[in-house]
């Protein structure tokens, strides 16, 4: 298992986006870039930085669909793009013209997310860069059956942990159960290495590999 955050141990990272080691096919990656209230100043420069690690060790024909999620998913694009592309160009500019706003629906972003996956045989991943919803919780209900979505469209989640208030539980979670990662940067780790970790992972579609639903809750 691979630990990217100085003082931190868990078992929720695998070895990959997937939790497989070798290489396949290019993935169709969704990338939640969160704009909500918390991530402005020093926050929304430090994601801005693993966002571009992410992109820049992508590989050349992995693709990429980028969108602002705050209390909702918006797709700054249609459809999927090489990190390279003029509209990965132009969805970065749209991204930058956003304002912090609101607060972080884990719920309702995951469940669009999912919906913007073209018909494929491609692997499929989620990576979510924020600090996840509030502390306060979410259903758990709701939650659980997220969960379930996710491992039957055999889409893996996983995270680079930036904001005030990091909701380790509730990205852990996700992580652990679809076979991603959660990576947080640290005084050892900038945040455009960790984005660098996911880009040049090399995912594969999922097989029974995947773990069982934990216990977090978020």
């Amino acid at each position: 298992h691979t630990r990217l955050q100085g003082d931190w141990s868990s078992d929720v990272c695998s070895s990959d986006l997937t939790g497989k080691a070798e290489p396949s096919n290019p993935t169709d990656v969704v990338v939640l870039f969160d704009t909500s209230a918390s991530q402005t100043g020093e926050f929304r420069s430090r994601a801005n930085e693993a966002l571009n690690g992410l992109l820049e060790k992508a590989r050349r024909n992995d693709r990429f669909q980028l969108t602002a999620v705050d209390v909702d998913c918006v797709p700054l694009a249609e459809g999927f793009a090489t990190a390279a592309a003029d509209q990965t160009r132009s969805s970065l500019l749209s991204l930058d013209a956003r304002t912090p706003l609101g607060s972080t629906d884990i719920i309702a972003i995951v469940d669009s997310a999912v919906e913007l996956f073209e018909p494929s045989a491609a692997p499929r991943a989620i990576v979510y860069i924020g600090d996840g919803p509030g502390l306060n919780g979410i259903d758990v209900a709701d939650f659980q059956r997220i969960i379930e979505r996710l491992r039957s469209k055999r889409i893996s989640f996983s995270s680079i942990g930036i904001g005030p208030r990091i909701n380790w539980a509730c990205l852990a979670a996700l992580a652990n159960a679809t076979g991603g990662m959660l990576l947080v940067p640290d005084a050892t780790v900038s945040a455009r290495d960790a984005g660098s970790r996911l880009g040049s992972l090399r995912s594969e579609e999922h097989t029974s590999e995947l773990q069982s639903p934990c216990n977090l809750v978020c």
